[in-house]
């Protein structure tokens, strides 16, 4: 099994405004390259232990490409 990936890193914010930054305008920062479909009209991150990161395509599909593990607003979050 390949080891979880960890990273870290400083940025110049308020964790309140990173936490939010990183989950709620995942749609935003996300490359539409590293997606299923190539060309999303909705990448989320579901705010809850168990909740999906999924990609939305125009025609309605989704893809799930993760599920959210510890969820601990605004200091931890991971994903599988």
């Amino acid at each position: 099994m390949t080891p979880p990936l960890r990273i870290s890193f400083v940025v110049r914010c308020r964790p309140e405004t990173a936490f939010w930054l990183w989950t709620e305008s995942i749609g935003r920062w996300w490359p539409a390259d590293h997606t299923v479909s190539g060309d999303p009209e909705l990448i989320a991150l579901e705010d809850r232990v168990g909740g999906r990161v999924f990609e939305r395509t125009h025609d309605g599909t989704e893809h799930n490409s993760g599920q959210v593990t510890p969820w601990d607003p605004p200091v931890r979050l991971g994903y599988s």
